[in-house]
């Protein structure tokens, strides 16, 4: 390998650690915050006596985001809804039954009528497998069709 050739590598493994470096901040970060949530369902903590639509009304202050399952966003309404992991092997799920594709159909359905203004759906195009030590393509949810 020339010089020429090491200069993009070493770029790249540059990034690459910057960007590691990063999400250990960001999960530091996100470990914290899902400590407090534990303990604040939990009974410990400040929001231990707000129900989820408490949670909801909190959610539309500036500066505020509210994290929740499909599941526990019936019934309530919000400005901007993102939901993720929208990909195929997620999302029913690869060996999903009868029951479960339609189980997830409705919790889709319920998921984008939360959004007042506007929905944003994020998948990816390909996972790590462990066991193989690689990444392996995936396809978007099936659900999106129904869009």
């Amino acid at each position: 390998m020339d010089s020429n050739e090491v200069t993009p590598v070493l770029g790249f493994l540059e990034r690459l650690v910057d960007a590691l470096t990063d999400g250990v901040r960001i999960r530091a970060r996100l470990d914290d915050g899902f400590a407090g949530m534990l303990a604040a369902y939990s009974g410990a903590g400040p929001l231990s006596d707000n129900s989820l639509s408490d949670l909801a009304l909190l959610a539309h202050a500036p500066g505020h985001v509210l994290v929740a399952t499909m599941h526990a966003a019936k019934g309530l309404e919000f400005n901007h809804v993102i939901l993720v992991g929208l990909d195929e092997q997620v999302m029913p799920g690869w060996n999903a039954t009868q029951e479960e594709w339609a189980e997830a159909r409705r919790l889709f359905y319920v998921a984008i009528t939360r959004a007042r203004h506007s929905v944003d759906v994020v998948f990816t195009d390909s996972r790590w497998s462990k066991r193989k030590q690689r990444p392996y393509s995936v396809k978007p949810s099936p659900l999106l069709n129904y869009l």
